[in-house]
């Protein structure tokens, strides 16, 4: 059992990867990442508070949208792979349909 202070509430549930990783996003803005021993990998930063649950595909890229009005794609080490802008703040949850469409 572990535990980890973010300084703000987190309103999205955790997503859980393959290979154990755990990621999150709280009101801060930020979305963190936990390998499932409670050591702790990397954290993103956003512009504005992150309240849906992230979704990691396949391949480990964590997708999550956030109230600065992007959806973004990290890579499983926390690397912005692409953001897509949308028309206003992102509070629904990613999903990973077929063939890895983001929707």
């Amino acid at each position: 059992m572990w535990d980890f202070y973010t300084g703000a509430a987190i309103q999205s549930s955790v997503a859980v990867g393959h290979n154990g990783l755990i990621c999150f996003g709280t009101d801060t803005g930020k979305l963190y990442s936990f390998y499932d021993d409670g050591r702790g990998v990397w954290e993103y930063l956003t512009q504005d508070r992150i309240v849906a649950s992230p979704a990691i595909g396949p391949k480990g890229t964590i997708y999550f949208g956030s109230y600065d009005g992007s959806v973004y794609a990290l890579s499983p080490e926390g690397v912005e792979e692409w953001r897509f802008k949308a028309n206003g703040p992102v509070a629904s949850s990613v999903a990973i349909g077929p063939g890895g469409v983001i929707v």
